[in-house]
């Protein structure tokens, strides 16, 4: 399902990115730097997903759901370990940054107020939907085929016929939206910017929500 609120919802948060530009020094490699460049990038491969959607290309949106979400759990981890400067280097040393959340439990645990078992549960979650968006971007049947006819095989090769069509069990408002306003919008207080200054941003992230919330009960056929 696409709806116009979408675009308006990355354009309200890539202003709010804007002004963090306002606060950040190009040269001094910082953790704020960092996620300047990390909240940028969800930005771009967010409206990136929205054009590849539009234009019939369904892995594209595979490939910025799976970069919005590591570069937002990357986000979240380097504000919530103590001492992240090692991480923070080797991201301008341009390497691929991965962190392991058991390496930084009690950190971890004590800035989200979490017990271990809530924790626990917490990173299996992350775990799975990782795991389970990885397959999108690999070259499989379905991935390879989705714009060929079943019964001919022929392939709709500018894929005119897949434009915003569904792709199986992705909700597009809490896959690539949402995570892209909470990696920008989360982390204001790096910015000087507090949340209760920024109510817009949180509303139409509100909005989004019930949208999606509403779109999967009609899925499943629940009336609101």
């Amino acid at each position: 399902m696409y709806h116009p609120e979408y675009k308006k919802a990355l354009d309200s948060v890539r202003d709010l990115h804007k002004r963090y530009c306002l606060t950040v020094n190009p040269s001094v490699q910082d953790i704020r730097l960092a996620l300047y460049y990390l909240q940028g990038g969800c930005i771009t491969q967010a409206y990136f997903s929205l054009k590849a959607w539009g234009s019939g290309d369904l892995n594209g949106v595979m490939g910025s759901k799976r970069f919005i979400d590591e570069s937002k759990s990357l986000i979240f981890y380097l504000i919530l370990i103590e001492d992240a400067s090692r991480y923070v280097r080797r991201f301008f040393q341009d390497e691929i940054v991965t962190i392991n959340p058991h390496k930084h439990k009690k950190d971890i645990m004590k800035r989200l107020e979490m017990d271990e078992l809530t924790f626990n549960t917490w990173v299996k979650n992350e775990e799975k939907l990782r795991h389970g968006f990885s397959k999108g971007v690999h070259p499989t049947y379905r991935g390879s085929g989705y714009n060929s006819d079943q019964d001919t095989g022929e392939f709709d090769y500018d894929a005119k016929n897949s434009i915003f069509g569904s792709i199986l069990e992705f909700d597009f408002a809490n896959f690539i939206i949402i995570p892209t306003i909470d990696s920008v919008a989360m982390t204001c207080g790096a910015f000087g910017i507090e949340q209760k200054d920024i109510p817009e941003v949180f509303e139409i992230r509100n909005k989004i929500q019930e949208m999606a919330i509403q779109y999967h009960k009609e899925r499943k056929g629940v009336s609101r």
